[in-house]
């Protein structure tokens, strides 16, 4: 069975807390989000999940540097010696995750730069504590449908309040409020549009009702085409 990135969350946060860290998932941080950020005192740590090594995962806990005393990269299954020996040169530490966490190498403590130290605390206490590390991106599931959820019940309270007030009042993992805005109204959109033509869908075929050249009727809607169908999408609001 494959070992998905939200696996290795659980283990992570257990050996972290063990050691005294608080410790938050999905941090935003510069227009990109931190797996997973521990803080204990003045100390930070930052760590990357990924079921295996790649440069990729290297590249996003190197720049982690930035802020962090120490940074990681977690992974399902043990890298080679000369993957270990790349993340060392880099200052990064590897941790492989089974059934407990396994050290491969531990880097020096960096000193991050003040200024986005301090910005990362600040977006460690405006994240929900809810949120989890290395949810996969799976229709219905995730931290942007948590806060959106969210989002709705604050403007049902707050039906004037400016998105500046909902960044500030609702825990997130946004970086700011424009970047909220833009993935919150994306996402409410595309929901509005797969029920429009979901309702104007044959239940027989991937026509809409209106156009299905077959007159197919619509009995059965939980069959319906719910995606972009044949038909032109300027099509999908008019009226039959």
């Amino acid at each position: 069975m494959q070992l998905h990135e939200i696996k290795l969350c659980e283990p992570v946060q257990l050996y972290l807390e063990s050691k005294g860290y608080k410790v938050y998932f999905e941090v935003p941080f510069s227009c990109r989000v931190v797996d997973i950020v521990a803080i204990k005192e003045s100390s930070i740590i930052a760590i990357e999940l990924k079921v295996g090594y790649c440069k990729k995962v290297l590249f996003q806990a190197s720049r982690n540097l930035i802020f962090a005393n120490q940074s990681y990269i977690a992974v399902g299954r043990s890298p080679r010696l000369k993957s270990v020996l790349t993340c060392k040169q880099n200052d990064v530490g590897v941790m492989v995750i089974g059934d407990s966490v396994e050290l491969l190498n531990v880097p020096q403590i960096q000193d991050g730069r003040s200024y986005y130290r301090e910005k990362i605390i600040e977006s460690c206490g405006r994240n929900s504590e809810n949120l989890i590390a290395g949810i996969p991106c799976v229709a219905g599931i995730g931290p942007a449908i948590q806060v959106n959820n969210a989002v709705d019940e604050y403007q049902k309270l707050n039906p004037s309040s400016t998105w500046k007030q909902i960044f500030m009042d609702v825990p997130n993992h946004y970086a700011s409020p424009a970047s909220m805005r833009q993935s919150l109204e994306k996402h409410r959109f595309f929901k509005k549009l797969k029920e429009k033509v979901k309702d104007n869908t044959c239940g027989q075929c991937r026509f809409q009702k209106y156009s299905c050249p077959k007159g197919h009727n619509r009995m059965d809607t939980s069959k319906a085409c719910i995606n972009f169908v044949r038909t032109s999408p300027k099509r999908i609001f008019e009226k039959p």
